[in-house]
């Protein structure tokens, strides 16, 4: 779709002149790439203003087909806010202004405020501003435009009409979401191959562990408790070293058993850990997959520090150093937004979780965290069911060290309180 000429786009406005003045605005909502008002007057239209590298105007009498942005944005909020169940009553427009017209709102008495919404459509500058109480919001940051910018009203190339623009509009739209659409069947076919891949895993781990050698073995070194090597069954001394006297012969014997028996327990949790996997695949959704994709956490610089870590999630990682200077250090690098965790009358015991700006964390992250937290910190010997643990976190920018302090103390503020006990049937 070409971009549109300062003459179509003067006959759109005159098109909005015509049919929206003096129509109510219901809503406000954007996509992707720009904004739907929503009016009413007799009958409802709808107008769309895309912002994309190819900026264009539209008027709907049905609902257009374009998918709500669920991320709030700014404008959005400000016009809901300030236009809502206002009506337009002036439409503004010079041709000097090139690409450029004003959207004029107020209430029904005369006497009320004017409330402004700029839309400007010049390709590479394309913008909208709304103005209200004094304030003002756009959806991109505002810049100087001179006049030249827009193209001269002498300059007449091929003149679309208002309904071929619209068809034009409509099948770009098409392809993008047919590229998405795309996208997303990629998406699902690899999806599917890595649960295939995962599965086969699983089987081939199954049929290692299918042998009897580590019950042979345990035969064998119990049977050389009692007896000589002369007296070992034909089928039993390739398992053995003839070379060597019997009580090295068992205790050889007992540690491949046991070797056998920590092969069998680690494959074991291997195949937990793969399940697991599988099943995070299996509830896993083209959109939440690429959100995680795109939000890497940002990583400690000091690499000499020993931390422990957990995984809460994609968009959060817990870090606990292994002393009071560690913890001391993860804190001078931690990011204002991070989340400082500290078990009370316990000196030094910190948890950082480095997060996404924008994240904030649930409440299944939290317990996840603090669980991990009281099993790192307390000594596996006590019975942590009889305790309640008190605990108290906070964003890092409330958190400062205390000067000269070797404990690795602080000083706190703004933050939440919490009381967790252990349940004995997680898993450490």
């Amino acid at each position: 779709m070409k971009s549109l000429t300062f003459h179509e786009f003067s006959r759109l406005i005159l098109d909005c002149q015509q049919r929206l003045v003096s129509a109510q605005l219901q809503e406000v909502f954007h996509f992707e790439s720009g904004v739907v008002l929503s009016f009413y007057s007799r009958k409802s239209f709808w107008l769309v203003v895309d912002l994309s590298t190819r900026p264009c105007i539209l008027i709907y009498t049905q609902k257009p087909p374009l998918v709500k942005s669920l991320k709030a944005k700014p404008l959005t909020l400000f016009m809901n806010s300030h236009f809502k169940n206002l009506y337009l009553k002036q439409i503004e427009y010079q041709s000097e202004w090139g690409r450029r017209s004003i959207f004029i709102f107020s209430e029904e008495s005369a006497k009320s405020q004017k409330i402004e919404f700029e839309i400007i459509l010049i390709p590479n500058h394309a913008n909208l501003i709304a103005r209200a109480i004094g304030k003002q919001v756009s959806w991109r940051k505002p810049e100087e435009i001179n006049l030249e910018v827009g193209e001269s009203s002498k300059a007449l190339d091929e003149f679309r009409s208002p309904e071929v623009i619209k068809e034009e509009w409509e099948k770009q739209l098409g392809t993008k979401n047919s590229a998405v659409k795309d996208q997303k069947l990629i998406w699902e076919q690899k999806k599917q191959k890595d649960i295939v891949k995962k599965q086969n895993a699983i089987r081939k781990i199954w049929e290692s562990l299918t042998t009897t050698d580590e019950e042979i073995l345990y035969k064998i070194g119990e049977f050389l408790k009692f007896n000589s090597l002369d007296q070992l069954p034909d089928e039993w001394r390739s398992w053995v070293n003839l070379k060597k006297d019997r009580d090295w012969n068992r205790e050889a014997i007992f540690q491949k058993a046991k070797a056998f028996q920590k092969k069998k327990d680690g494959a074991q949790q291997r195949v937990e850990q793969i399940q697991k996997e599988i099943e995070e695949l299996q509830v896993a959704e083209y959109v939440t997959s690429n959100k995680n994709e795109k939000h890497n956490i940002s990583k400690f610089k000091n690499t000499s520090m020993s931390l422990r870590k957990l995984n809460v999630n994609h968009q959060a990682v817990a870090y606990m150093g292994k002393s009071a200077q560690d913890n001391m250090a993860l804190l001078k690098q931690s990011q204002a937004w991070d989340v400082w965790f500290h078990l009370k009358d316990y000196p030094s015991s910190f948890v950082i979780v480095r997060r996404n700006r924008t994240y904030n964390l649930s409440h299944d992250d939290l317990m996840k965290t603090v669980d991990w937290f009281i099993k790192e910190t307390i000594s596996k010997k006590k019975d942590l069911s009889l305790f309640d643990f008190n605990i108290v976190y906070t964003e890092c920018r409330y958190v400062k060290p205390i000067k000269g302090d070797k404990l690795g103390r602080v000083n706190y503020t703004h933050e939440q309180n919490l009381k967790y006990r252990i349940n004995t049937n997680s898993k450490s």
